[in-house]
C-alpha cells in the first residue's frame, strides 16, 4: 500500500479483507455516483497499526475497468457475426449477473443493441425458469411411459381460461376422482363444463375431449351452487364424467339428457413422441401468454361484464341487454387478436361495464311496471 509505504501482496489475510470489500464498493457504485472505504486496523506498518480510508468515485472505477468493459462491446459484436444474426432481429435482451446492474456496462448494452430491446424481467426469475424448462424437457426426454399410467392430465377449464388439472399425468389407471365445482347459476340455467387432455396452464392449448352441461334445478336457490362431478379413466383410457347430488339440486346432461358422459381417449394421441410433443409445447410457451398482462386484464373484464349480464338481465332494457351480450361475444373472440384490437376491445367492454352498472330504470317505466 503505497500511501503508507507498506506492500499488502504477501499479506494473505488483507488482501483477503480488501476484495470483499472492494467487491462491496463495485456493487455500492452501481447505484451511487461515491463510495468511501474504510477498514480499520487494516494492516501494519513500523508505526503501528494502519486504517484504511479511501474515497472512490464510479469515474475512477470505471476508468479502472475499461479495458474489460470495451471486451463486452467487441463480443456482443463477434456473436452476432458468428451467429449471422442482425441487431434488428433482436427482440429482446435479458441481463443476467451481478456486473449487469453497472450503469457503464448497460450503457455499452443499449449502444450496441438499443434501449428499447432490454427486456424489464426479472434476471434472475427468468434464468431460474429457463434452468427448471430445460430440466424438465430432459427429464421427460428420457422418461419411460408405463401402460397402466396415463400420460396426460384430465382436467377442466376454468372461468379465467385456466387448466385445473383434476386426474394429474402419471396417475395409476384405474383412477376415479370427485371434485366440487362452485358456480354462481340462477334457476334452470346451464353451467356449461369443457374437459380437456393435455398438460398446457390454459385450457384452449389443450385437446378438447367434450363438453357436459350442469343444470340447476332447484327454484329457491339463489347465489353459488355447488356441482359435485366424479371423473373415472379405466384402463382403456374411457373417460367418464358423472354428476350426483343427494338433495337434486341439479343434474348432469348432454343433448339426450343422460346422467352422465363418456369420452374416448384415441390410443394414437397417447404415443410417446405426441406426449413428449405435448408436454414440450406446455414448458416452451406458457409464459409468452398465460403472463400476458393484457389478457389476464381481458378476462378479467370478461368474466366482470359477463356477471354483471348475469345479474342485471331481467331488469335491463332488451336493447342494452343485448348490445352487452354483442359486446361480450366480440370480447372472448379477440383473445388472440392483435395487441391493437384486444386494447380497443378491453376498453369498449370497460365502459359497456359502467353502463350496465350505472343504468337505472325511469320514473315512466317504474309506474307502467
Amino acid at each position: 500500500m503505497e500511501l503508507h509505504s507498506v506492500d499488502i501482496r504477501g499479506d494473505k489475510y488483507a488482501m483477503t479483507v480488501l476484495a470483499e470489500k472492494m467487491e462491496q464498493v463495485k456493487v455500492d457504485l452501481s447505484n451511487q455516483h461515491e463510495v468511501t472505504l474504510s477498514i480499520p486496523f487494516f494492516t501494519a506498518s513500523a508505526e503501528g497499526p494502519v486504517d484504511l480510508n479511501i474515497t472512490i468515485s464510479r469515474p475512477e472505477f470505471e476508468k479502472l475497468v475499461n479495458d474489460l468493459i470495451e471486451q463486452i462491446k467487441h463480443k456482443c459484436h463477434s456473436t452476432l457475426k458468428e451467429a449471422n444474426v442482425a441487431v434488428k432481429d433482436i427482440d429482446e435482451i435479458v441481463l443476467f449477473g451481478g456486473m449487469t446492474r453497472m450503469p457503464k456496462i448497460q450503457g455499452i448494452i443499449y449502444e450496441v443493441f438499443g434501449e428499447h430491446q432490454i427486456s424489464r424481467v426479472n434476471p434472475e426469475e427468468a434464468v431460474v425458469i429457463g434452468s427448471a424448462i430445460q430440466a424438465a424437457l430432459f427429464v421427460e426426454e428420457h422418461r419411460e411411459m408405463c401402460e397402466g399410467m396415463i400420460p396426460l392430465s384430465i382436467g377442466i377449464e376454468s372461468v379465467d381460461g385456466t387448466f385445473t388439472r383434476i386426474i394429474p399425468r402419471n396417475t395409476t389407471l384405474p383412477a376415479k376422482r370427485t371434485v366440487t365445482i362452485p358456480a354462481w347459476c340462477a334457476y334452470r340455467e346451464w353451467l356449461h363444463m369443457r374437459i380437456f387432455l393435455g398438460e398446457h396452464l390454459l385450457g384452449h392449448h389443450n385437446l378438447l375431449l367434450g363438453e357436459v352441461l350442469l343444470l340447476n334445478n332447484k327454484n329457491s336457490h339463489h347465489g353459488c351452487v355447488n356441482f359435485e362431478v366424479t371423473f373415472e379413466v379405466d384402463k382403456d383410457c374411457v373417460v367418464k364424467v358423472s354428476a350426483t347430488d343427494a338433495s337434486d339440486q341439479f343434474e348432469a346432461a348432454d343433448d339426450m339428457r343422460k346422467v352422465y358422459r363418456t369420452f374416448t381417449i384415441d390410443k394414437a394421441i397417447m404415443c410417446k413422441h405426441n406426449v413428449l410433443m405435448t408436454v414440450r409445447g406446455s414448458l416452451l410457451n406458457w409464459m409468452i401468454e398465460f403472463k400476458d398482462p393484457l389478457r389476464t386484464l381481458a378476462r378479467e373484464v370478461l368474466n366482470t361484464l359477463y356477471d354483471v349480464l348475469s345479474a342485471r338481465k331481467d331488469e335491463l332494457p332488451k336493447d342494452l341487454f343485448e348490445d352487452g351480450v354483442s359486446m361480450l361475444s366480440a370480447l372472448g373472440g379477440s383473445l388472440d387478436a392483435d395487441v391493437a384490437v384486444l386494447k380497443h376491445k378491453v376498453q369498449s367492454a370497460k365502459s359497456m361495464v359502467s353502463t350496465l352498472l350505472n343504468w337505472m330504470p325511469s320514473e315512466s317505466s317504474e309506474l307502467l311496471s
